[in-house]
């Protein structure tokens, strides 16, 4: 399949012009999350994967940069990005024009040796959750078959634990499922301090939530150790 990038409007977020690149085909991603706003995951892989015309889709990101001007590119493509064979080739050449990069992965395979140091030539890295129990990550996410929540958490900290660059934690917000302060997400402060050590702190995302479960997110925010990372909080209505 040819690797056809596609991109969306550049826009200012803190002062910064920002340009936001998909750099896959279509979906392919290790799981198939049942509220993704892209559809199913008809390609349910975790390896890297050639397409076909990157020249081409590399001369066109050439030509989105010289006319754009970012000062940031972010890559949030259609599923994991660190599956494109390529990307580590895409990172470099960003890097070249003296750009920085974001680099969303839904952090699962953020740890694994064909991916860590591709990962850490990024100057930002975005990992998610969204769900806190075995049972609820099976049915929600649906991953790769010997996927387990043990393994993803294990992941990200042993990821985090290295990297030197900005770590943003995302956890999605679902809700009627998981946006109450009854639920599981009571344990996700606790989890954060005790292993990823990241800071907390509020933005837009977080006060689109309920206040209940944004307090007890943040409850740690001044204890935390890791003053490089930051902890993003999404809403998703389903």
């Amino acid at each position: 399949m040819k690797n056809n990038f596609s991109y969306k409007d550049v826009y200012v977020e803190e002062g910064k012009r920002v340009l936001e690149i998909n750099i896959l085909p279509e979906k392919y991603c290790n799981f198939d999350c049942v509220f993704c706003p892209i559809g199913r995951s008809k390609n349910k892989i975790d390896v890297p994967t050639e397409f076909e015309d990157y020249d081409v889709a590399l001369a066109e990101l050439e030509n989105m940069i010289d006319t754009t001007n970012p000062d940031l590119v972010f890559i949030n493509s259609k599923g994991e990005a660190l599956v494109n064979n390529k990307v580590e080739s895409i990172l470099d050449f960003i890097k070249s024009k003296g750009l920085k990069v974001r680099l969303l992965s839904n952090g699962y395979i953020l740890s694994k040796k064909e991916y860590i140091n591709i990962a850490n030539k990024c100057d930002e890295v975005i990992g998610e959750i969204k769900t806190i129990t075995e049972k609820d990550f099976k049915k929600i996410q649906r991953p790769i078959e010997d996927y387990t929540l043990e393994e993803y958490i294990d992941n990200m900290v042993e990821f985090n634990q290295q990297y030197n660059g900005k770590f943003i934690f995302e956890i999605t917000i679902i809700k009627k499922y998981n946006d109450d302060a009854s639920h599981h997400y009571r344990k996700i402060d606790f989890f954060l301090f005790l292993h990823i050590g990241t800071s907390l702190r509020s933005n837009s995302w977080i006060n689109e939530c309920n206040h209940n479960i944004t307090d007890q997110i943040c409850h740690h925010h001044t204890k935390c150790r890791n003053q490089k990372a930051q902890l993003c909080c999404r809403k998703i209505v389903v």
